[in-house]
Parts: C-alpha cells; structure tokens; sequence
C-alpha cells in the first residue's frame, strides 16, 4: 500500500511488460504524475487532494494505530 493512494496498485516496469506480454486483461497501468479523474466525484476528491481519510478504514484498527500514530497519520 502507497499512502495516500490506497486503492492504486504500483507495480514496477517489469510487472507491466510482464502482463503485457502475456495478454493479462482488465488491468490499466497509468503513470503517477498522468492519474486523472473521470468521474464528478472523482474530480471533487482530487481537487481536495489524494486524501484516503482515516488509516483504520483500511486495515484493522490496531495496525493503524501501529503505523500512523508515529507518523500522524492515523
């Protein structure tokens, strides 16, 4: 997981060509700097910023804590 962006899934080059190569279907593979929005609410989230709100609304509540508390994230 890349925090702020929880529900992307970054995968190197590699992985890419990999899935490429073999016909791997339903995957769409976009640079960082190109993620657009395309949908209304989409854009409104975006022009807020990547925020994914609370860490426990990922992972159980304890291991947010772990993790976000000594970065403030949580």
């Amino acid at each position: 997981m890349v925090w702020p962006l929880p529900r992307f899934i970054f995968v190197a080059d590699r992985v890419r060509e990999f899935m490429q190569k073999n016909d791997i279907r339903f995957t769409e593979f976009v640079l960082p700097a190109d993620l657009q929005p395309k949908t209304p609410t989409q854009k409104l989230l975006f022009n807020k910023g990547y925020g994914a709100g609370r860490l426990s609304r990922w992972m159980p509540e304890a291991r947010a804590h772990e993790l976000g508390d000594p970065l403030g994230i949580y």
